[in-house]
């Protein structure tokens, strides 16, 4: 069987798979053992049922524990909300979607970036990422799969930057962005337009190299004009660059101008691999196995959600894969 059929044929097992899940009712809760989620070591363990088969679940975004970064910031500035208590409350309060449920599957962590932290020295930064792997549920307007919250120490002072409003990153940086003219201000205006812009076009499966590339400062009449990139680490089969490019002002350091572009290509995805790997045929289980090897940490979340739906065996089968990736540093 080909890719394309066995892809195919994946989604149409996995469709059919969550339509009987949904008609079931609700299914088990999940616990975490081991080291924290955000280290990508942790191994989901299914819990009780946390409630009666019959109740319907309740769709809402899990506010997420705060890291060691994000206490350190918010305790360096003074908020009357708290931002994630903000963000949750903001979201919960959104219209549902028919279907599956979405939002209990996001993902909101704070983005610990220090170009950030000294470009908007009153804002602290939020991504929530909804999983695209194996199927992408609809999200409730005004979502998008990725979404980035800003948010000012001032009462109610919350920004959400989509995937479908990207031009939201240049109005961001010409009226909020620290003003400055020196290259290390520069320098760090730019990187952290292009963490920004990483955000809005991941997928969950790329890593992209740290800091800047092919950073280039031109010094016009009246501007700087300021270009940089983003390269995709070759793993899994992913490659590409994310160009930015922004115009400062030379006499006043404001933005005047920004843009990006993506030219990203997709290696590997998880579809069906881990409902494989127990499979009767040996060469169906080591082409599944191969295949999650390859897409190494970056499968974890599709792992975390296909074991918390499987038999006990099939199970044991992505803990022992799991732990194979983690041994090996993938």
């Amino acid at each position: 069987m080909n890719n394309r059929l066995k892809t195919l044929a994946c989604t149409l097992l996995l469709q059919l798979s969550l339509a009987a899940a949904q008609a079931q009712g609700p299914v088990e809760s999940v616990s975490i053992e081991g080291t924290a989620a955000s280290t990508g070591t942790a191994v989901a363990k299914p819990g009780k049922m946390s409630r009666p088969s019959h109740e319907r679940l309740v769709d809402k975004l899990p506010a997420g524990e705060k890291t060691e970064a994000e206490r350190s910031r918010l305790n360096s500035m003074h908020f009357e909300t708290d931002p994630r208590h903000q963000i949750v409350t903001y979201i919960n309060h959104l219209k549902p979607q028919n279907g599956p449920p979405v939002l209990s599957r996001g993902n909101l962590y704070f983005l610990d970036s220090a170009a950030l932290k000294e470009t908007f020295p009153s804002k602290v930064f939020y991504v929530l990422r909804f999983p695209q792997w194996p199927i992408a549920s609809p999200t409730p307007q005004p979502l998008g799969t990725n979404n980035i919250f800003v948010v000012g120490t001032a009462r109610g002072e919350l920004e959400l930057i989509t995937e479908s409003k990207k031009n939201l990153i240049k109005q961001l940086f010409q009226q909020k962005s620290t003003p400055s003219v020196t290259e290390a201000a520069v320098r760090r205006k730019m990187e952290s337009s292009l963490v920004l812009a990483e955000e809005l076009e991941q997928d969950g499966m790329y890593k992209f190299s740290p800091g800047l590339n092919s950073l280039t400062i031109e010094r016009k009449d009246s501007t700087l004009e300021v270009s940089a990139a983003r390269v995709v680490n070759p793993t899994g089969g992913n490659s590409g660059t994310i160009f930015a490019r922004m115009l400062i002002d030379k006499n006043t350091g404001a933005v005047r101008d920004f843009s990006y572009e993506a030219k990203l290509q997709a290696g590997m995805r998880p579809i069906c691999q881990s409902t494989k790997l127990l499979d009767p045929d040996p060469l169906v289980r080591k082409m599944a196995e191969q295949d999650i090897l390859m897409m190494g940490s970056s499968a974890k979340e599709y792992l975390d959600y296909e074991r918390s739906r499987v038999s006990p065996e099939l199970q044991q089968a992505i803990d022992k894969i799991w732990e194979r990736i983690v041994r090996e540093g993938r």
